[in-house]
């Protein structure tokens, strides 16, 4: 990439870099050390036409074999929108957006770093806005929160 003067390193890290959570400090840990390496990264390339910056999703819904994960909701006899409820209120309570972020979301966020060069634009012309104009950013962790923390 420095050769060709140009490139996107996207890590996906975690809000949990940031504000570890007492019950994963093993997660929280090793979130912390990839930030730091993306931020190393960016200050490495600095100047040369790549970047490097780093989304940090909140705890996020996903699909296992057809099936939403998450805190062993399952198992309890809750549903999953009472699981997700009493996960926010009791473990992540600074949450503004009280609910799980979605791949899709995700996603999002990714592509709002995505390579402006050498792609067709997105399907969405707000979203190739974004991207175009995203060049400039470096360095960075964006948090998809609904909530930034105190740094």
């Amino acid at each position: 990439m420095v050769e060709r003067k140009w490139g996107r390193v996207i890590f996906i890290s975690s809000e949990s870099g940031v504000q570890i959570p007492a019950e994963m400090i093993h997660y929280g840990m090793t979130k912390t050390a990839q930030l730091a390496v993306s931020r190393g990264l960016a200050e490495t390339v600095a100047g040369t036409g790549v970047t490097v910056n780093a989304v940090l999703p909140a705890p996020t819904r996903v699909r296992r074999r057809g099936k939403i994960c998450g805190a062993g909701w399952q198992t309890v006899g809750k549903s999953f929108e009472q699981m997700e409820k009493d996960f926010f209120r009791t473990m992540r309570p600074s949450s503004l957006l009280k609910r799980f972020a979605t791949n899709e979301e995700v996603a999002n966020m990714v592509v709002y770093y995505r390579p402006s060069r050498h792609l067709p634009p997105p399907a969405r012309p707000c979203a190739w806005m974004a991207a175009c104009q995203s060049d400039h950013i470096d360095g960075q962790g964006d948090y998809l929160t609904g909530s930034h923390p105190a740094l």
